[in-house]
């Protein structure tokens, strides 16, 4: 160790002189800047190459910088492993990543998987034609794998045996591929991350919802859900009712911060009323065969946790995927400060979609208290919105009694200004009452609403127009006699 003095007296220290564990943290940054080159491309091993003592540092904490060997087609297995035996194994497997041929050897193992206990991440995309001899080759026990992802494209979906044993999984992703609901794999009590795509219930028969939420119940580390069903007929969701599940009691997941869902709201309602957690930060959902706008229990899921906030944002929007989508986004642990709550509702065009957004508003009433912002879709597309009448509109707002600031189009503002010119009297006590602040999203003019806002004025009442581009907004001429200065 040795420190060099500047012109200026400045002390200079030299790198080697740093400690192990600020080596550590520099590399661990390094990481984090490098985070999709570090496994693919082997960024560390440039790190391991500058000198004996930073490959020490490196390999003596590979968890913390997530050192693992990746393994793709032609990767030599035995040979990595002689010249790094204390690392693991990241293999990313099947026709996807060009490992595996669609039509190969059965009894044609890749030396990776005759290493299964090294395997810490493995990745797996197969298609549904080669989907057999692919559950051959990655059948069996790992004792040390941590995340497993498979995706099977075409066909039917994949169906994985019950011998498949990883009870150290932390994550698994599973797209267009069926499990049993006793399968180990979501035994495993140290699972964080559960995504289930692709999910039928006529190949899952015992995927009810308390069959689910009796093994959720283990899951006490679990921090995000998704789960997703095929778009079948109601009737088959229903049937599952007639199964006999397990009977559970109501529990908390205290660690789940994000919940995504995809399927009849039969379903989510049967599970969430099942599930509690403390610490939500984000629920969003694509609902489809939807009988009914009422979801009480997914009401009772949202305000029951303990962070919850009453969102600040809501936003309507086209919904292509489904039939009606839910979203709730709240302060988030990492940056509590600068996140505000909203709420996103996405309607599909089956819905008259002004009065569709009133009923939804008027089931999830309890969340609006403190909603103060509306966003409604820019699209030149949004008819029904242009021709909303007054009566509509009183219909939607009257569930948002706080709003102060909106965003739309300019066509959509010119809809809604030709509805309010009908009663201009209604705009000062009706549902607008609150409004302070118009931002428009698109480019466009806007006579109607430029001369109701002015008449608005005249009448002792300032809304500030924020245009597109423009700064600052646009405030309405006061009237003949009046001073400058806006109305409070």
């Amino acid at each position: 160790m040795y420190s060099l003095f500047s012109e200026d007296g400045v002390r200079r220290t030299t790198i080697h002189s740093l400690s192990s564990e600020l080596l550590l943290d520099i590399f661990d940054w390094t990481r984090l800047l490098y985070l999709l080159q570090w496994r693919a491309q082997w960024k560390w091993l440039t790190i391991t190459g500058v000198c004996s003592r930073w490959r020490q540092v490196m390999l003596a904490s590979p968890r913390r910088l997530h050192l693992v060997l990746p393994c793709k087609d032609g990767s030599p297995v035995a040979e990595m492993l002689s010249m790094w035996p204390s690392l693991s194994l990241s293999v990313e497997y099947g026709p996807g990543y060009s490992m595996l041929p669609p039509c190969e050897d059965p009894n044609n193992v890749p030396p990776a998987f005759q290493h299964r206990e090294k395997i810490q991440t493995l990745t797996i995309c197969t298609f549904y034609s080669s989907s057999r001899n692919t559950i051959m080759a990655i059948d069996g026990q790992y004792p040390s794998l941590e995340a497993l992802e498979i995706t099977c494209i075409g066909g039917s979906s994949l169906e994985l045996p019950s011998t498949l044993v990883a009870p150290k999984l932390r994550s698994l992703r599973l797209r267009h591929v069926t499990l049993p609901i006793d399968s180990p794999l979501l035994a495993a009590t140290c699972l964080q991350n559960l995504q289930l795509f692709g999910l039928s219930p006529s190949s899952t028969p015992s995927f009810t919802p308390n069959n689910l939420a009796a093994q959720l119940s283990k899951m006490y580390r679990l921090h995000k859900l998704s789960m997703g069903f095929f778009r079948s007929p109601l009737e088959l969701y229903r049937s599952q009712k007639e199964i006999q599940g397990a009977s559970v009691t109501r529990f908390t997941l205290p660690l789940l911060r994000h919940f995504h869902f995809t399927g009849p709201v039969t379903y989510l309602e049967d599970l969430v009323d099942l599930l509690h957690s403390d610490h939500l930060e984000a629920f969003s959902s694509n609902l489809f065969d939807q009988p009914t706008f009422a979801f009480p229990n997914l009401l009772r899921f949202l305000t029951e946790s303990t962070s919850f906030e009453p969102p600040e944002v809501v936003e309507l929007r086209h919904n292509e995927v489904s039939l009606l989508s839910l979203g709730y986004s709240g302060p988030s642990a990492a940056f509590p400060e600068t996140t505000r709550s909203s709420m996103i509702i996405g309607l599909s065009r089956h819905f008259h979609e002004i009065i569709s957004a009133a009923q939804i508003c008027s089931e999830l009433t309890p969340l609006f208290s403190a909603t103060v912002e509306l966003v409604l879709p820019a699209s030149e597309r949004d008819m029904e919105w242009l021709q909303a009448s007054l009566r509509d509109w009183h219909v939607f707002l009257q569930f948002l009694p706080s709003i102060k600031i909106v965003r739309m189009s300019d066509a959509v503002a010119e809809g809604m200004a030709r509805a309010l010119q009908s009663s201009p009297d209604d705009f000062s006590t009706g549902p607008f009452r609150g409004l302070r602040e118009i931002f428009l999203l698109t480019e466009g003019t806007t006579p109607t609403l430029d001369e109701f806002l002015i008449s608005c004025r005249e009448k002792g009442r300032t809304i500030l127009l924020h245009r597109r581009g423009d700064t600052p907004p646009f405030i309405p001429p006061p009237p003949s006699g009046l001073g400058e200065t806006p109305d409070p």
